[in-house]
């Protein structure tokens, strides 16, 4: 089946306190979102790119101030992540496969990738998860109570679906507010196939995660020239 991919890089990034969107900060000397495409690239060429539509020319200008061509096709992004993400979906075919990934997650590897889209060609879809570390509680207007970690999981992208079922979805959905479309897949009672995501395959949404995805960048890039 044709595979496609949707980087889903619409948002604002308030959080980072800073005068660029967070994709399109400097990391390791390029802007965040080429790391996250290029990536892909190692696994389809059917790359859609969602960005607010004012973004459009700058995302061209940076490809011509670093000299990098990128083969996407640039999609409007909505009021939400699921508006973002609905628009770009209306333009796949169907019968295909489709990786629909965070722009501020850089470092994503073409091994996950390339798992997810074969576990979603076997089940239908394949969302990455990783175990959690920190102990967590449970807020409440009682006050808070300590959980069972091992019960739960975080979850990342790229989130992986057949499009025949992912558009039908969508059309399905009960409100625009999803944070990801496992979770709108479970609101309509679908089922959800987990497969073992990365701790390293960070969201980067403090100056922080910046960071630290600069650390592990050097740490992968440097372990991968060893191997």
């Amino acid at each position: 089946m044709d595979k496609y991919a949707i980087i889903v890089a619409a948002g604002s990034g308030s959080r980072m306190n800073a005068k660029l969107p967070k994709q399109f900060m400097p990391l390791a000397k390029l802007p965040m979102l080429f790391h996250t495409i290029h990536s892909f690239t190692k696994i389809t060429h059917h790359i859609l790119l969602v960005l607010q539509e004012k973004d459009f020319q700058y995302w061209h200008k940076i490809c011509n101030d670093y000299k990098v061509k990128i083969p996407v096709t640039l999609v409007p992004g909505g009021n939400t992540r699921h508006e973002s993400v609905k628009n770009a979906v209306q333009n796949l075919p169907d019968d295909c496969m489709v990786a629909i990934h965070d722009g501020a997650r850089p470092l994503v590897t073409p091994t996950l990738i390339a798992q997810l889209f074969l576990l979603a060609e076997q089940k239908g879809n394949a969302v990455p998860v990783v175990p959690l570390k920190d102990s967590i509680r449970k807020l409440s207007k009682e006050g808070n109570t300590s959980e069972n970690r091992n019960q739960y999981v975080a979850v990342q992208t790229p989130q992986c679906f057949k499009t025949t079922e992912l558009k039908q979805a969508f059309q399905s959905a009960k409100h625009n507010d999803y944070t990801d479309e496992a979770s709108l897949y479970d609101d309509l009672n679908k089922a959800v196939f987990l497969n073992e995501g990365s701790h390293t395959n960070i969201k980067v949404t403090n100056p922080e995660d910046m960071v630290i995805a600069e650390v592990l960048f050097m740490a992968l890039n440097k372990a991968q020239q060893k191997g």
